[in-house]
C-alpha cells in the first residue's frame, strides 16, 4: 500500500492512501490546476483525487487548459494531461455526490478511510476507481484492449439494433412434494452462485464486432449471435427449461419460435438436443487483424480473471486488517461486476453492446442450469424454485448436507448456502406455489 493512489484534501488536512496526511495551505482546496498537478506527480498512471467541503461553483480553473484535457466538470470528472509523461487524474468532488446506497464512500466517510478504501481498490483492481463499480468494470474491460490500431479492438459501440432477444432469468417454481412436506427436520434451502455474471461474462462467446443477418446459418458451437428456434422440450417438460416457450415470436397470429443466444444453443447440445435454426444474426466469421482470428472469442474472459484476482487478493491479504471495512471493499468488488454487465445496454456509455449484456446473462442461465439438470441426473432432485440466474431452493431432511456439496466452494461460479427455512415456513411464506414457470 505504499503506492500513492488517493489523494484526499479537506480544507484542513489532505491525505494518502498511504497513511501520510499534512495540513492543507489556504486556499488550495479550491485551487484544481495546483491540486491537479500535484497529484499528477505522485500517481504513477492513474489516481484518484478526492476533495472535501467544497462545491463545483467554488473551484478556481484558472489556466486549466493549458495542461489538462477534459469534458465537462462534473462530480466525477477524468483530467487527461497534455503531456505524456503524467498520469491521468480522476476528480470526486464528494459534497456534490448524489445520494445512493452502497457508494464506497460518502461526505460523511472519514477522509483517511476514503483514501485508504480507493488505495486498496486500485491495489487489487490494477486501475483506478472511478464514479461507481459499474463505471469501474466497463473502465477495466477497455483498457484490457489499449491497442489503439485499426481491427485491434472490438466494437464497443453497436447503435444497429438487438436483432433478437435473450432466454433470460429463470422464474420456475414446484410444489414440494409429500415426503418433503412431511419429512423430519425437512427444511428448505437457498443456495446462491458466486460471482454469477463475471464468471459467465468469461466464458460467453461474443461478437467482436457487429452481428450479421445470416436467415441460412446452420449451428456452429462458439459462434456468438442469436438463433431462432422451435424450443425442444428438456426432461419431458419437468424442472426449469434452456428458455421460456412463452417469449415466441408471434408473426400473422402464428407462433414462429424463440429467439435464444448462443450459450443456449450450447447448453442444448450438451444435453444432446439440436434444435434447427429458423433464422440467425451471427458474428463474422473474422473479427480482428490481430492474433485473435476465431469469430467469437471469450473476449472478456481477462476482464473476469482480473476480478476473480482481485476479490482473492482482497480476502487473503487484508481481510484480517481490514475489521469492519472488508464488507465494504468485498461489496465494491463484487459490484464492480454485477454493475459493468448491467451498464452494457445502457445507450450512450462506452461501451454499448446489447448482445454481449444478452449473451453473458443467458450463459449466467445455462450455467445454473447445468448444476441443476447435474443434480437431477444425480439423484431425480428438482430445486423447489429457481430464481433469476443465480438462486435455487432446494429441499432437504439433513441438518447438515443440502445434496449439492459437489459444487460448493469459495471460487467465482460455486454455490453457496445463503439461508435455510423451515419447511413449514417455506411453505408459508411459498403461499401454495404451483409447479411450473412463475410470471
Amino acid at each position: 500500500m505504499g503506492t500513492p493512489r488517493a489523494f484526499v484534501v479537506t480544507p484542513e488536512t489532505m491525505y494518502r492512501n498511504d497513511g501520510r496526511s499534512w495540513p492543507t495551505p489556504a486556499g488550495i482546496v479550491t485551487d484544481l490546476p495546483y491540486l491537479l498537478n500535484r497529484s499528477a506527480e505522485m500517481f504513477h498512471l492513474s489516481g484518484v483525487l478526492v476533495l472535501l467541503g467544497v462545491k463545483l461553483d467554488a473551484l478556481k480553473l484558472d489556466g486549466l487548459g493549458s495542461s489538462w484535457i477534459w469534458s465537462k466538470i462534473e462530480p466525477w470528472t477524468t483530467f487527461r494531461p497534455k503531456g505524456r509523461d503524467q498520469a491521468t487524474v480522476h476528480v470526486c468532488v464528494v459534497d456534490e455526490l448524489p445520494a445512493r446506497k452502497g457508494e464506497l464512500f460518502t461526505c460523511d466517510t472519514p477522509p483517511e478511510l476514503i483514501a485508504q478504501r480507493l488505495g486498496r481498490i486500485h491495489e487489487a483492481l490494477g486501475m483506478s476507481y472511478r464514479m461507481t463499480p459499474g463505471v469501474t468494470g466497463a473502465s477495466i474491460m477497455r483498457a484490457i484492449h489499449r491497442d489503439q490500431r485499426e481491427g485491434r479492438q472490438p466494437r464497443w459501440v453497436d447503435r444497429n439494433g438487438v436483432p433478437g432477444r435473450m432466454a433470460g432469468p429463470i422464474h420456475w417454481v414446484r410444489e414440494p412434494d409429500l415426503i418433503e412436506r412431511t419429512a423430519e427436520g425437512g427444511r428448505a434451502v437457498k443456495l446462491d452462485v458466486r460471482s454469477c455474471y463475471p464468471t459467465a461474462a468469461g466464458c460467453a462467446p461474443l461478437a467482436w464486432s457487429a452481428l450479421e443477418h445470416t436467415p441460412d446459418a446452420l449451428y456452429e458451437r462458439g459462434r456468438a449471435g442469436y438463433w431462432l428456434i422451435r424450443p425442444p422440450v428438456v426432461h419431458d417438460g419437468n424442472g426449469p427449461q434452456p428458455c421460456d416457450r412463452g417469449k415466441a415470436v408471434v408473426k400473422d397470429g402464428r407462433r414462429v419460435g424463440v429467439w435464444v443466444t448462443t450459450p443456449i444453443m450450447e447448453l442444448y447440445s450438451d444435453l444432446g438436443i439440436h434444435p434447427e435454426p429458423i433464422d440467425a444474426y451471427t458474428a463474422p466469421a473474422v473479427v480482428c487483424k490481430g492474433p485473435e482470428l476465431a469469430h467469437s472469442p471469450r473476449l472478456l474472459r481477462t476482464w473476469a480473471e482480473r476480478l476473480a484476482d482481485a476479490r482473492n487478493r482482497v480476502s487473503a491479504e487484508w481481510l484480517a486488517d481490514l475489521d469492519g471495512d472488508w464488507e465494504i471493499i468485498a461489496s465494491t468488488l463484487k459490484h464492480v461486476g454485477n454493475d459493468a454487465i448491467g451498464l452494457l445496454a445502457k445507450p450512450g456509455g462506452r461501451i454499448n453492446r446489447v448482445d454481449w449484456q444478452h449473451t453473458v446473462i443467458d450463459q449466467a442461465r445455462a450455467n445454473l442450469l447445468r448444476k441443476v439438470y447435474a443434480r437431477f441426473k444425480l439423484d431425480g432432485t428438482w430445486p423447489l424454485r429457481v430464481t433469476g440466474v443465480d438462486s435455487m431452493w432446494y429441499a432437504t431432511d439433513s441438518p447438515t448436507l443440502t445434496g449439492m456439496e459437489q459444487w460448493i466452494g469459495d471460487g467465482p461460479g460455486s454455490i453457496r448456502p445463503v439461508h435455510e427455512l423451515p419447511m413449514a415456513e417455506y411453505l408459508r411464506l411459498a403461499g401454495g406455489a404451483r409447479t411450473g414457470a412463475a410470471a
